[in-house]
Formats: C-alpha cells, sequence, structure tokens
C-alpha cells in the first residue's frame, strides 16, 4: 500500500494507510519539497477521485500545503469549503447577470442620453454619435455592435478611450441617415453567447439653420459628439451646459453648429471648475473635421480639426489645426500664449476662424468675466495645409476637465455660400 512520509518538529514520520482524502493531497501537493515524499496517482486522478476542482489543486500547491494535525485539516476543510461558496457566488452572480441581459428592461440594458432623439445635419466624417450606458455588471457585455435603419453592421472596439465604464458610442455617416424618422440598432453579446438587440428611434434633419446661431441652454440641449452633458442653473450664465459629473474623461465635446463652408466667428461664455486630470484643456473647436478612420474601426481613431482652447499641457491658451489618419500618428501646428486658469475662473472667448481659398486661420482673445479686458489676438495659420476639406462643424470641449458652458454665438463673417 501507498505511504506518506511528513516531517513534525524536524522528525522524519510515516504515516500509515488509510489517509484522509486532504492528507493524500497534501502530500501530492508537496511533491518534490522536503516536507513530503508522496507516492500517488496523478493530478488528473487525484482531481477526479477527492473531488478537488484544479484551480483548489493550484491554490493549495501555491501555499505550501504540508503536514498533518487535526487542526491543519480543518483549516484546508474550512477554506475548501471557502472557496466553493466563492464559487457558488459567482456562478449565480453571472448568471443572474446573463439573465438580466436577457430580460431587463430596455433602459437598464443600455440607457441613451435624453437628448440623443433630434440630429442636425452631418456631412462627411461629421457623423451623427449617440452615447449609451449599460447597467448591467461590466463582464457581462463581452461585445457590442450596431446599424442604423438597418444597414450593415459595424463593430464596436470596447478597447478605445472615448467609451470606458460601460459606455458606447456609436458613430453614424450621414449616407446612411435619411431625413425624418430613423432607427439606431445596438445588439450586446454576454459572456456566454446570449444576445440582446435595442432599437433607439430618433429623427434627423439636414436643413442648414439661419445664421447667427445662438445656444443659450434655456430651451435646447446640446447635440453631443462623446460623453454625457448636462443643462444646469448657473450663477454666471443663467443657463449652462456640462458634462455629467464623474463622467469628465478624454474629449467630451458638443456640436454648437453643423458643417458650412466659409470663415465663421465663436462667441463663448464659460467657468473653469476643476481639472480632473493634469492633461487637461477646455475651449472651442471652430473647425471640427471629425474623425478620420479609413479602415471603419469604431469608435474612430484619427480626427482633422483646428482648435482654440486652453490646454494645461502646453501651459496656457492658444490654438492647433490637427490631422490624424486612423492608427497613424498626428501631425500637428500649434501656438500658445503662457497662462494660468484658477477653478472657478470664467472667461469669454472670441474665435475667428478664416477660410480664404482653402487656407485656414484661427485667431482667438481672452478675457476673464465679468470685468476682464481682452488681451491680443492670438493668430495661428495653418501652414502645414491639415485641413483640406471645405465644410466643417463647430463645438465646445473639456478634456478632462469640469468646465461649464454658457451662451455660444456662431456668426459667418463673410459674404459667400454656407452651403
Amino acid at each position: 500500500s501507498s505511504g506518506i512520509i511528513i516531517r513534525v518538529s524536524g522528525v522524519r514520520v510515516p504515516v500509515p494507510p488509510p489517509h484522509p482524502p486532504f492528507l493524500k493531497i497534501a502530500g501530492m501537493l508537496c511533491e518534490g519539497l522536503p516536507c513530503a515524499r508522496p507516492t500517488f496517482p496523478p493530478l488528473r486522478d487525484w482531481v477526479k477521485d477527492f473531488g478537488v476542482s484544479f484551480p483548489f489543486a493550484i491554490v493549495l500547491r501555491s501555499i505550501g500545503v504540508c503536514g498533518h494535525s487535526r487542526g491543519l485539516m480543518n483549516r484546508f476543510e474550512l477554506f475548501k469549503r471557502l472557496v466553493q461558496a466563492v464559487f457558488v457566488v459567482l456562478v449565480l452572480a453571472l448568471a443572474s447577470a446573463e439573465m438580466a441581459l436577457l430580460f431587463a428592461p430596455d433602459d437598464t440594458v443600455l440607457a441613451f442620453a435624453d437628448d440623443e432623439t433630434m440630429i442636425g445635419r452631418k456631412s462627411d466624417n461629421v457623423t451623427a454619435n449617440f452615447n449609451a450606458r449599460s447597467h448591467l455588471p461590466g463582464p457581462v457585455v463581452r461585445a457590442a455592435r450596431f446599424r442604423a435603419n438597418a444597414g450593415a453592421w459595424k463593430e464596436l472596439d470596447g478597447s478605445s478611450p472615448r467609451q470606458v465604464r460601460r459606455h458606447f458610442l456609436m458613430e453614424v455617416h450621414a449616407r446612411d441617415l435619411i431625413r425624418g424618422a430613423n432607427n439606431l440598432e445596438v445588439e450586446l453579446r454576454s459572456l456566454l453567447g446570449f444576445r440582446r438587440r435595442i432599437h433607439h428611434p430618433f429623427q434627423y434633419r439636414d436643413d442648414m439653420p439661419s445664421f447667427p446661431i445662438i445656444s443659450d441652454w434655456a430651451t435646447q440641449a446640446p447635440e453631443v459628439q462623446d460623453g454625457f452633458w448636462e443643462v444646469i442653473r448657473s450663477e454666471e450664465f443663467g443657463y449652462a451646459i456640462r458634462p455629467q459629473i464623474r463622467d469628465e474623461g478624454y474629449d467630451r465635446f458638443v456640436l454648437i453648429a453643423p458643417p458650412f463652408k466659409g470663415s465663421r466667428r465663436i462667441t463663448v461664455d464659460l467657468r473653469f471648475v476643476e481639472a480632473t486630470d493634469a492633461l487637461h484643456g477646455f475651449g472651442i473647436l471652430p473647425f471640427w473635421g471629425g474623425h478620420l478612420d479609413p479602415a471603419e474601426r469604431f469608435p474612430r481613431r484619427g480626427w482633422e480639426y483646428g482648435i482654440a482652447w486652453y490646454y494645461a499641457v502646453r501651459g496656457g491658451f492658444g490654438a492647433e489645426f490637427s490631422k490624424k489618419i486612423g492608427g497613424e500618428p498626428h501631425a500637428t501646428d500649434r501656438i500658445y500664449r503662457p497662462f494660468s486658469p484658477a477653478p472657478g475662473e470664467a472667461f469669454r472667448i472670441v474665435v475667428e476662424a478664416l477660410d480664404l481659398k482653402g487656407r485656414k486661420t484661427i485667431k482667438l482673445r481672452v478675457r476673464s468675466l465679468p470685468h476682464g479686458e481682452f488681451g491680443e489676438w492670438i493668430e495661428l495659420l495653418d501652414v502645414s495645409g491639415h485641413l483640406q476639406s471645405d465644410r466643417y462643424a463647430v463645438g465646445l470641449v473639456a478634456h478632462r476637465a469640469q468646465v461649464e458652458f454658457g451662451r455660444a454665438i456662431v456668426e459667418r463673417i463673410d459674404g459667400g455660400t454656407h452651403e
């Protein structure tokens, strides 16, 4: 018959059979250690014979199971039962979450932002964006895809910095939209392969609004591109918009004018509340050309823009022209003037974004509110020709910061067509 030799206070003691199951397991797990010399079947046999899961066996080996005493055996038994209880709890939790994916109300499975039922004019890479949260446990949803108006399915990339914490971001091109009623369909897939489809109806209007375009937020909601935003009452501005608390993150921004041709002037009042990261910024996108990704990876990775903003990395207010195609490195021209805004400080930013025969220029100046004076113009010419499109939207951006945006005005400053 088989036997086990263990050490007790430094003395080798043979233990005759029959052996308690956990003593056998202990001997097997201690194979190769100086405290035991087991002679038992291979791992696959004792896992089967003694009803111990393979992960549990590995845990026992990792903690150096060795010895033979009633107290130690009791601890082994307690540990085994604890592991089994944890396993049962995890299985029940997973099963409950899987059932929630199948049977929970739509707004629990996927809740869309309230303001994403009316979408304004889009073109080229300036897409209709839909942000939604899942209230299911995070690990349950393994993958997601979407389509508009029964078109082709598009897979979402869960590793994108543009969607985090059960946040799903769907982007629909203008070519996939129809005037009037539209339908966005999102399919979530679970760890066990279950599927749930959610439908989100919305309206699309492709007419161009008349200028000036004034957003005072008293009677309108922002058209969100990235993140979750809300309208609030503000002491400085009456009404304002901001990223939702605890949703400040990577490139939270909204549109305040659809894509159009020509030069434009933008005037915005804002209040910098606080930074949520050292790499924060806030300001205006007077030329927003959308996300450029020929591979059609969603959310898309590239961009084309001219921006006028404060950026902590550069230590001041300034302007940039930048272009990035898909996963390629970006190319950027910039100019900044040193400035350090204090949390709670309010500003008025005026930007003149000029498009003269295809050459783009950004001019901006800033003053503190309520009674500060404007500084000198900061001016940047797109000498590298990053911006080649003829239609650009206008947006507001809060990058890893909490910012309240008050009244915003977009004006045309040339006599040319705006279509």
